[in-house]
């Protein structure tokens, strides 16, 4: 009988299991920043919402998806979107202009108009709406994070960031990278980073757990505005430099730019500074600037006289840095590509701290690094950057 029982609980486990499984609609979209998919993979979901829309216009949260996951092929892949004459291809334009129709005064609607142009002259007062009506969604929060920080407005920024941790919406990954990133740093360190990843997080570490506060985290893409940069340069005692920024609009020109905003900082700041290793190459690649840059782990230290790095980066995988993460993970994570990518970040001081345990012939710690070694490649998925990096592996 009670294996009867168990055939017929089985039976009926899969007719629901069936049953659920056609019921089920598009998946939720995120940016790139927290979740990498193929182009295929977000076609599907444009196309997806595209029919959940049809049916029901006034779905607010599937202009929000149907919208992502458009912009998402269009950030990554243009060429190939452009060529696209499917229904479900729009533009993020005609998409925010479709959805202020079809669900105007929504949080979605006007959430939309923010993230598709920050340039727009109402863009402050559609991202305080958008606030206003998010109800503590985690979506907005990196605008806003980004908003008080421009104005320097510490208080309000420890108050979103502190919103932000507590939401859970930010990969585990990231926050524990970005935790060795600080801990690369002397408690008055500067560090330069580019990106979503390597400046968020750092910020929710500072305000939300009061981990290294006395560290100040310059985004370079943040300083290109006139301003912020003028009052961020004011507060480290740092002389502006004077440029129109419409001579800076093409690519070639706005690295120029970049560079000579990261050379005032290096050359007349008073204190430490640092570039995380996400920073584009390009943007310091200058032998004036690359013959003093000393690896210490996530990040590359300015020093104009020379000194013993390999020492520091040992101090730092073996006292300072919180590495558990790396070696296993009990816990699912969407972000996982995500962070992988970030973690490649640890290569180049493991690889230095591999080869120098097996000069020193310390078997136990070698044994440890070539493993994290392993793990970050393996997780990266991408054979070829191993392959590249192998012959300097000399701890095998």
């Amino acid at each position: 009988m009670k294996k009867l029982i168990l055939s017929n609980g089985f039976i009926l486990l899969l007719a629901l299991t069936a049953n659920f499984s056609c019921a089920q609609g598009p998946e939720k979209v995120y940016s790139v920043v927290k979740e990498i998919h193929p182009f295929e993979w977000y076609s599907t979901q444009a196309e997806g919402w595209k029919k959940v829309l049809d049916k029901d216009p006034k779905n607010a949260p599937a202009w929000l998806y149907f919208y992502t996951a458009n912009r998402m092929m269009w950030l990554t892949e243009r060429d190939r979107w452009e060529k696209l004459q499917e229904p479900w291809i729009k533009s993020p334009t005609e998409i925010v202009a479709m959805a202020q129709k079809a669900v105007p005064g929504t949080f979605e609607a006007v959430y939309l108009k923010v993230w598709n142009d920050p340039e727009d002259p109402n863009h402050e007062k559609n991202l305080m709406t958008a606030y206003q009506l998010s109800q503590g969604r985690a979506e907005i929060l990196d605008e806003m994070a980004m908003f008080y920080e421009i104005r320097r407005n510490m208080e309000k920024r420890k108050e979103i960031n502190g919103n932000w941790f507590q939401s859970n919406e930010i990969p585990e990954g990231l926050l524990n990278y970005n935790y060795n990133v600080l801990m690369t740093l002397p408690e008055d360190g500067i560090i330069m980073t580019q990106g979503d990843n390597d400046t968020f997080p750092l910020w929710v570490l500072q305000d939300a757990l009061g981990i290294r506060t006395g560290v100040a985290v310059l985004n370079i893409n943040l300083l290109m505005m006139n301003d912020y940069r003028a009052r961020i340069f004011r507060e480290l005692g740092i002389s502006d430099i004077s440029f129109n920024s419409s001579d800076y609009k093409n690519q070639d020109t706005v690295e120029v730019l970049k560079q000579l905003i990261i050379g005032q900082i290096l050359e007349n700041a008073k204190r430490p500074v640092y570039i995380a290793l996400t920073v584009d190459r390009t943007y310091y690649s200058d032998n004036r600037i690359m013959n003093d840059l000393y690896l210490e782990g996530l990040a590359m230290r300015y020093q104009k006289k020379g000194y013993d790095n390999l020492g520091v980066i040992r101090r730092h995988y073996e006292q300072d840095y919180l590495l558990d993460y790396l070696r296993e993970s009990f816990r699912y994570d969407a972000s996982k590509t995500v962070t992988a990518r970030m973690n490649t970040g640890y290569l180049p001081s493991l690889i230095k701290l591999c080869n120098h345990y097996k000069s020193s012939d310390e078997s136990r710690r070698l044994e440890t690094i070539r493993q994290m070694i392993l793990n970050i490649t393996r997780s990266s998925g991408n054979q070829e950057d191993f392959m590249t990096i192998e012959p300097y592996i000399n701890c095998n």
